[in-house]
Order: structure tokens, then C-alpha cells, then sequence
């Protein structure tokens, strides 16, 4: 578990812990591209042509002029790529959060944000990419590591996404959700008091029910399990086999929300842990 020092804590435990003091990270932050994207793009552009070139007879430019202009085009994207990859940053303070790149500038306030997704992806290089994926997976040290997507919404409808390519991305979800996970929350504990129904997608919770689609509602006391398993969001009924609710968790917004009402409205689901560590692997 990340302590407040944005650091593994000493059980090990990997997963991203949300820092429920947004005053702790204070002042700005800025998060830029890593070198993991640029390092797979070259292996990507160019492992192909060198292994075509090492089998010529005669590896020389000159004997292989149409390998050599197809390896200078590739350099030209690259470089290309290289620049555009690391433009792109996102920054976070006290205001909101900014994502700068080439294309232009886009910022969110946070009392503007309205909505989140999250999901973490198991990759598997290798799998996608045979033997250049296992070139790329050697290289690349975070190959075995989830991908992390954490996407922002304001209510203008502005988004601005955060993943694995960037530097300390558990860092910058702690921070991001430490932001604007607990006003959402406040709301949707407000609308529960007056006795509304909140929608998450195509999940719909009541003070006393859940229900899922257009399935009938099933009374929340009939829960029994709320949380992100890898990279699903399942939500389990006692004596169910199936789950009531199984889903990547990015299709629904805001599913930290959505978790921690049903935490606090659900006695027996209620366990003293931020957010983010309702998701295990």
C-alpha cells in the first residue's frame, strides 16, 4: 500500500492507495511522458528492418539502398514521434488539472470535474507481439505491470487522460482522485438522504436497491461483494453464482463512487480503505 509519502509501504503491496489528505499534495506536480512508449515504438519501427538487413548477404547502404531509405524514413518518424511523445505532460495543483502537447492546452478546474473512469489492464507484450513483443518486454521493465488508465471529465464535457506512459502514475491517480473523489462522494451520500436514485452507467442504486440495466432491483441488504477485481468491476448477490454485476470498470463512471456508497449503505460490506484499494488482483 503507497504510504503518504507517495512511496510502497512495508507489506509490499503494490496497489495505489488514494491519499485521503488532498492537502498533503499541495502546490503543483508535473507528470510527464516515460521512455518505456519511446523505447517500444523503436523496437517497433526498427527491429523488423534490421532483422530483414541482417540476412542480406552484403549488410552495406550501398549493396541496399531501399533498406537503407526505408530505415532513414523510419528515423524520420521516430524522431518525429519522439517529439511529439514528449510534449505531452499533465500537471496538477490547487486550481485543477492541465494537459499540454502540441495539439494545444486543456484544463480542468476540479470543482468542475463530473466524472471519472478507471480501469487496470494486464498485459501480456509477448502475447500481442511474439518475438518482437518479448524484445520489447526485455526492454521494457513495466511490461508486467497493469496498465493504468485514469480519464477526467468536466462538465463542458473536457477530458484529460493520465496512463501507465506517464512518470509515477500511481502517484498522479492518488493525487487526482484524492481531489475530486470526496465533493462526488458528498453528493451522492446528499442525493441518497433525499431519497433519489443515482445512475453509474447502467447501474442504478437507490437507498435500498441496486438494479442492473433493465433487470428488476435487488434489495442492497442481498449483497455481498463490491469491488474491482483486475480489471472488472463485479458486484455479487449472497447464493448468486453469477455475479449481479461483472464489467470492465472504465464503462462505468465514477466506480469509486459507486463503491464506497455501497460501503458505507451496506453494513456488512463496510471495510475502513480508500478508494482505490477496493481493486485487487
Amino acid at each position: 500500500m503507497l504510504d503518504q509519502s507517495g512511496s510502497q509501504g512495508k507489506d509490499g503491496d503494490s496497489r495505489t492507495a488514494v491519499v485521503t489528505n488532498p492537502d498533503f499534495h499541495s502546490g503543483e506536480q508535473t507528470f510527464k511522458q516515460t521512455l518505456s512508449l519511446r523505447v517500444a515504438l523503436g523496437l517497433l519501427l526498427f527491429l523488423p528492418t534490421l532483422l530483414i538487413w541482417s540476412l542480406s548477404p552484403d549488410p552495406s547502404p550501398y549493396a541496399n539502398p531501399l533498406l537503407f531509405a526505408v530505415a532513414a524514413g523510419l528515423a524520420v518518424i521516430y524522431a518525429v514521434l519522439c517529439f511529439v511523445i514528449a510534449s505531452i505532460r499533465v500537471t496538477v495543483n490547487d486550481i485543477g488539472i492541465r494537459r499540454e502537447s502540441i495539439l494545444g492546452i486543456i484544463e480542468i478546474p476540479w470543482a468542475q470535474v463530473v466524472e471519472t473512469r478507471y480501469v487496470e489492464i494486464p498485459v501480456n507484450v509477448g502475447a500481442h507481439f511474439g518475438m518482437i513483443g518479448m524484445a520489447m518486454a526485455a526492454a521494457i521493465r513495466s511490461s508486467k505491470r497493469p496498465q493504468i488508465k485514469l480519464t477526467v471529465i468536466s462538465s463542458d464535457g473536457a477530458r484529460v487522460k493520465i496512463t501507465s506512459h506517464f512518470q509515477r502514475i500511481k502517484e498522479a491517480a492518488n493525487i487526482i482522485l484524492a481531489r475530486v473523489l470526496p465533493p462526488m462522494l458528498e453528493a451522492a451520500r446528499a442525493s441518497m438522504r433525499r431519497g433519489e436514485t443515482l445512475h453509474f452507467g447502467p447501474i442504478a442504486i437507490t437507498p435500498t436497491d441496486i438494479s442492473w440495466k433493465s433487470k428488476p432491483g435487488v434489495p442492497l441488504s442481498a449483497l455481498e461483494a463490491a469491488e474491482i477485481v483486475s480489471s472488472t468491476l463485479k458486484i455479487k448477490c449472497k447464493g448468486k453464482w453469477r455475479s449481479l454485476v461483472s464489467i470492465r470498470s472504465d464503462k462505468i463512471p465514477n466506480a469509486f463512487v459507486l463503491l464506497e456508497l455501497l460501503h458505507e449503505m451496506v453494513p456488512h460490506l463496510r471495510q475502513k480503505i480508500d478508494p482505490l484499494a477496493h481493486v485487487r488482483r
